[in-house]
């Protein structure tokens, strides 16, 4: 696998991606992403996305909202023409891992699913976690490493997800959650350990072209 397709793989593990967000600005995507720019041009990316499609590394969709509800419809393989123009302009276009695309990265990436964790809210957090103790962790360096909120201490929840659908093409047998309220703060830096520890909790997979897992 080379860095390329690693990168498209990659970039859909947690959820599928917008085709023209492929196409932003090297700074905004980055942004975007919180990860490098591909640095692919628009008919590379083109080339890659429709070889990856053809053998079965990854499907193509666009989403439909109406309310709250999304829903998913799933297309036949774009075109190039059809690929090139979803990365100039929003086509709705996206694309995601098939089952075949997902055991691909995992093969090359040694994912440990045991130190995965999501978090989700703004004012209200969710941390869900295979490892209850990992959870533990995360809560207790959660007011030292969130510069601008205060946990609101009584309104700690636990519960069990028993299964935890981690993302849309993996399932783990169990997740053990912990949702909480925050209110903002006064800007406070928290100490370097904890900043530290809460970075190190997030290397969960290993990126094969770098040194370190991103």
């Amino acid at each position: 696998m080379d860095q390329a397709t690693y990168w498209l793989l990659r970039s859909v593990v947690l959820h599928p991606l917008s085709v023209f967000w492929l196409g932003a600005e090297p700074d905004d995507l980055e942004l975007m992403l919180n990860r490098d720019h591909h640095g692919l041009s628009y008919e590379e990316l083109a080339r890659l996305l429709q070889q990856l499609g053809t053998q079965g590394d990854l499907y193509f969709s666009i989403y439909d909202w109406v309310d709250d509800d999304v829903t998913e419809r799933v297309l036949p393989l774009p075109s190039l023409d059809d690929l090139l123009t979803a990365l100039a302009k929003d086509t709705r276009l996206a694309y995601a891992l098939t089952q075949q695309g997902a055991q691909r990265w995992e093969a090359v990436a040694h994912p440990s699913w045991d130190r995965y964790y999501a978090t989700r809210g703004l004012e209200t957090i969710t941390l869900t976690a295979m490892d209850r103790q990992l959870v533990q962790e995360l809560l207790a360096l959660y007011p030292y490493t969130h510069e601008h909120e205060a946990m609101v201490l009584d309104s700690i929840q636990w519960d069990v997800e028993r299964p935890w659908q981690v993302t849309y093409w993996k399932t783990l047998p169990v997740g053990y959650k912990v949702t909480f309220e925050t209110i903002a703060k006064d800007h406070e830096p928290g100490p370097e350990w904890a900043i530290t520890k809460w970075q190190d909790l997030q290397q969960w997979y290993t990126n094969p072209f770098v040194d370190n897992t991103a």
